[in-house]
């Protein structure tokens, strides 16, 4: 085709060819400009499926107007072949380029993919295919993502991929593609990740020798910290690839938009000091306080499990609690009662608390069968609640008039009298929160950062704790409000361990003033009970501690 005018077009050379399409070189003789044109090839030509493929990257990217994101000018048809009109990149691939990038360089092309991403997720557009062969660098340094041949724009009812397979290319695919479900623009920024990883690490985080044990890495071991390949990496900068590559999407980076932030702010902050470093692997810190062993929640294997399981042995100890202040006895005793659901419910205990119980003990609530339902002590059965479906982390107001939960990416509350949950802020990867008495809703909203505060009947949401790297520091969590009024302790999880706790710390926050009290070295998760204990947990046990409220410590330590 080398020579031939098609349309207005005339071809000048082939610059490549990809599964989708083959792309040449061409001069638009109206407009007297270099374009790009990109043809269904022959051999797919008779393919309605791959047509209606091609013609949605057109229409998709079309509806993107961003510098980090190849410009589609027209579509048209020749001869029975389709082809796009696009714009035409002077450059080299990522691909081409990544083997002599170094770390300025590869953040600032991380930044710009980011950036691209962003707007083409505003959009309701999921990439799907991103790898380096897909990331054009110019040569003034601009990046472009190119070939949405794989889009998949969200809401579209028709599926133009074949039952049972998967769009992606291996090594770059999120857990979600290599099992074949639904993927969402989470997905993207789980491959993003990948190559971001790899453009800091000289690696792939996943390297198995055959496409059966890669997918299998993919969808079950975790990446190693790429500081343990190349100490010199700082590990805030890891902890933003880490946190892209979870393999739980709602444990994911939630939106392409906040990496952009979070390595804008990593750029800017090192190029002020230089924050300290942790090493790849550290030994497992023990309790720094003893307590008593209650006895095991779930084995330590299982990643995450324990504190879920901890959460919920922390609920029943709770109104174990409860039960003790209200016993006439000179002599304390363990109270224990136990819950039987209906055969139509079970209990989910995934990724969240599934159990809250009322201040005042009388009432609580489970979540069930995908919704929470509410249950007094004195009665046999629970009563759903209606408007709480997909509800996870319930909480209550102190008065235990109200319920709060987080649905649907936001934080919500509900009367427990009757009545329409209200939307109160946004929270698209909470790690729970904590209603105080002073009319506030104290949360975690995303999976990795500080606290956050907003009133019980909404309004502005306000930053209460921030992260701090030069404590290797990568998330304030699982809040709780104390008696005072004044106080809440929550989890401090490190940089260096993303997926584990063994290493976090349970602090103090004065809210009168900001300030911080370290309580527990290798805890978390910890629930004060009103009998005058700390409960934590630590390697998959539960501990009590005697606590005093008053000096806000654990006793004997």
């Amino acid at each position: 085709m080398i020579g031939q005018t098609i349309s207005h077009y005339k071809i000048l050379e082939k610059l490549g060819e990809g599964g989708m399409g083959v792309v040449y070189k061409a001069e638009d003789t109206k407009l007297r400009r270099t374009v790009a044109l990109k043809f269904l090839p022959q051999r797919l030509s008779a393919s309605e499926q791959d047509k209606s493929r091609f013609i949605q990257e057109a229409q998709a990217a079309s509806a993107l107007n961003h510098p980090n994101v190849c410009t589609i000018h027209d579509i048209q048809e020749h001869d029975g072949r389709m082809f796009i009109v696009m714009e035409f990149v002077d450059g080299q691939t990522l691909e081409d380029k990544k083997g002599t990038i170094g770390l300025k360089q590869a953040i600032d092309i991380g930044i710009q993919i980011a950036d691209g991403l962003a707007a083409a997720h505003e959009k309701g557009i999921v990439h799907r295919d991103i790898k380096p062969e897909n990331i054009m660098i110019r040569k003034d340094g601009i990046v472009q993502i190119m070939d949405f041949g794989l889009a998949k724009l969200r809401g579209k009812v028709t599926r133009l991929t074949k039952e049972g397979s998967t769009v992606g290319t291996a090594g770059y695919m999120s857990p979600e593609q290599v099992q074949g479900n639904d993927a969402d623009h989470r997905s993207d920024i789980f491959s993003f990740g990948v190559l971001l990883y790899e453009l800091l690490a000289g690696q792939l985080p996943f390297k198995g020798i055959h496409d059966t044990a890669l997918a299998y890495e993919i969808v079950n071991m975790d990446a190693p910290p790429i500081s343990s390949i190349k100490p010199e990496i700082d590990p805030t900068l890891d902890a933003i690839v880490l946190e892209c590559l979870e393999k739980d999407p709602n444990e994911r980076t939630q939106s392409a938009k906040q990496v952009s932030i979070d390595l804008k702010r990593f750029k800017r902050e090192s190029s002020r000091q230089r924050v300290s470093r942790v090493s790849a692997v550290r030994p497992m810190v023990k309790p720094e306080y003893g307590g008593q062993n209650i006895p095991p929640g779930t084995p330590k294997g299982k990643r995450r499990v324990w504190q879920i399981i901890s959460a919920i042995l922390g609920a029943a100890l709770i109104a174990a609690g409860w039960l003790l202040m209200n016993i006439n006895s000179a002599v304390p005793t363990v109270a224990r009662f136990g819950v039987v659901l209906p055969k139509d419910q079970q209990l989910d205990i995934q990724d969240y608390a599934a159990i809250a119980i009322s201040p005042d003990g009388s009432r609580f609530v489970y979540k069930a069968s995908g919704r929470l339902y509410l249950r007094k002590m004195e009665n046999i059965e629970a009563e759903p609640i209606p408007g709480t479906e997909n509800a996870v982390n319930p909480f209550f107001s102190p008065d235990g008039r109200w319920l709060g939960f987080f649905a649907g990416g936001k934080l919500k509350k509900i009367p427990l009298s009757g009545g329409s949950a209200v939307i109160l802020a946004d929270a698209q990867a909470n790690r729970g929160a904590t209603w105080t008495k002073n009319g506030t809703i104290i949360f975690t909203p995303t999976g990795r950062g500080g606290m956050v505060r907003v009133g019980a009947d909404g309004g502005d949401v306000q930053q209460v704790t921030t992260v701090d790297s030069t404590r290797n520091e990568r998330t304030h969590r699982w809040p709780q409000s104390l008696p005072d009024g004044k106080t809440v302790i929550y989890t401090v999880g490190s940089l260096g361990s993303p997926d584990y706790y063994e290493d976090a710390t349970i602090e103090a926050l004065d809210l009168t003033n900001g300030g911080r009290k370290q309580l527990l070295k290798g805890a978390s998760t910890a629930r004060y009970l009103p009998s005058g204990y700390l409960v934590y947990s630590h390697a998959g046990t539960l501990f009590a501690a005697p606590f005093d409220i008053g000096r806000v410590e654990v006793k004997g330590t």
